[in-house]
């Protein structure tokens, strides 16, 4: 059974920034954090380009683990707070250039743990597999060639196996 939390948790004691996740998941879930969009920006096309992708995300999550709760999290929040989640995260991030996007899904441990980066749309280079908690992975990933932003679906779907097997390790106990 697939149930979305959609509601908000404030963290005790912390004011948080509006990219900051309101709730931290549970034990049994998954927080599918907003996707980053860089550069920032409030263009139709990046708004566009992160609710697909974010839709993308929590059909995978539902897919590979239909008994988890997830926690979908609104635009700007695209961040766990300093503490960390308590429920694995995902999330993603879409560079953009002019039309076009590459995509990179990010997956982490519950806590105050580092993300993996997982390509998943366009050809993109990594400097590392790994971010540490907290840190933007737009320094950690290069991009050779765009898709148009309009256009995702398609790769979004092509990549998933990707983005799956990544969630999948991550989710089952070692």
């Amino acid at each position: 059974m697939l149930l979305l939390v959609l509601g908000a948790l404030a963290v005790a004691g912390e004011r948080l920034a509006p990219e900051i996740s309101r709730d931290v998941g549970e034990t049994d879930g998954v927080v599918v954090l907003w996707p980053r969009v860089s550069p920032d920006g409030k263009r139709v096309v990046a708004q566009a380009a992160g609710w697909q992708v974010q839709r993308a995300l929590v059909d995978i999550v539902g897919r590979a683990a239909p008994e988890r709760t997830l926690s979908v999290r609104p635009q700007p929040e695209r961040v766990c707070p300093r503490q960390g989640c308590v429920a694995p995260r995902v999330g993603a991030l879409v560079i953009r250039h002019k039309q076009g996007c590459a995509v990179v899904a990010t997956l982490g441990e519950p806590g105050v743990s580092p993300l993996r980066i997982v390509p998943w749309v366009g050809t993109v280079q990594l400097r590392a597999t790994e971010v540490p908690f907290r840190e933007p992975p737009e320094s950690w990933v290069g991009v050779g060639d765009f898709v148009p932003c309009d256009r995702l679906a398609t790769p979004l779907s092509e990549g998933e196996a990707a983005v799956r097997d990544a969630l999948t390790a991550l989710l089952t106990p070692s």
